[in-house]
């Protein structure tokens, strides 16, 4: 599950479209953090090549998987363990087609386009990966940066208006990079902020007052559920000793997987 929302809603309502919302990112963790490769086979003109057989092969990780193409010529070889990969496609009429070295990684797409030539399947056509052949890496609407953009084009609110920001901070790398990806850091400069006080309680952006994950704790907190939870106590003005100023508005920023699934909130105290 991937998307992304940015609301302005009132109330009880907001808090539980955040709940549903970070629910969503927080069952997110739970997918794989295996990639997949697709693709399109198509003939010299250009046309598609349907139920050529399409096969992905790790020696090294002792994987492999096979798929048909469909009649767009058009194949997904998915749950790849990350590792280096061989792409074989065999048709009748057509040599046999093989691109080696094809790096998976965790939770991305590779895309690897094959363009058959006529001939006998005992010939073999092989290239390496990179060296000519259309071959793409793609992170396909992942991502901090698309996912709080996509949160400030429906919200209408800019990074500037936050008061108050609960993020997902699993790791500390994990919360260095969310800060700059977010726009609450420039590149390279979260780690001076955080020196600097600057997400402190009576800091220019107060950050996960309750101590995060980091700190407050992860197992058996529910991960981001313990964020969505001080936002809310911070935005009614129910916080206690760790009460920030100002929480009128507050982003909320949750990731699963291998950074590969992000939802973003923006949460604005109407009363």
């Amino acid at each position: 599950m991937k998307y992304s929302l940015g609301l302005k809603k009132p109330g009880l309502a907001v808090v539980c479209l955040a709940l549903l919302t970070v629910l969503g990112a927080f069952s997110a963790s739970a997918q794989t953090s295996n990639g997949t490769i697709v693709g399109t086979v198509l003939d010299k003109s250009g046309s598609a090549v349907p139920k050529a057989k399409v096969t992905g092969s790790s020696s090294e990780l002792g994987v492999v998987r096979e798929f048909t193409t469909d009649s767009t010529g058009s194949y997904p070889l998915e749950n790849l363990p990350p590792g280096s990969y061989a792409v074989t496609v065999e048709a009748d009429g057509f040599s046999k087609f093989q691109v080696s070295n094809v790096a998976v990684k965790g939770s991305l797409e590779v895309t690897v386009n094959a363009h058959m030539e006529i001939g006998s399947l005992a010939n073999t056509i092989t290239v390496e990966a990179g060296a000519g052949q259309e071959l793409h890496t793609e992170t396909a609407e992942l991502g901090a940066e698309i996912s709080i953009a996509k949160a400030k084009d429906a919200s209408g609110v800019a990074i500037s208006d936050v008061r108050y920001a609960a993020v997902y901070d699993s790791f500390t790398i994990t919360l260095a990079m969310l800060l700059e990806d977010l726009g609450l850091a420039k590149r390279g400069e979260a780690a001076a902020r955080v020196r600097a006080g600057y997400f402190s309680r009576d800091g220019e952006t107060p950050l996960n007052t309750h101590g995060g994950l980091l700190s407050y704790g992860h197992c058996g907190v529910g991960g981001a559920m313990a964020h969505l939870v001080e936002a809310h106590l911070q935005m009614t003005g129910r916080a206690g000793p760790r009460q920030v100023r100002d929480a009128s508005v507050a982003l909320l920023h949750g990731d699963g997987g291998v950074l590969s699934s992000h939802v973003s909130m923006f949460l604005e105290r109407v009363r």
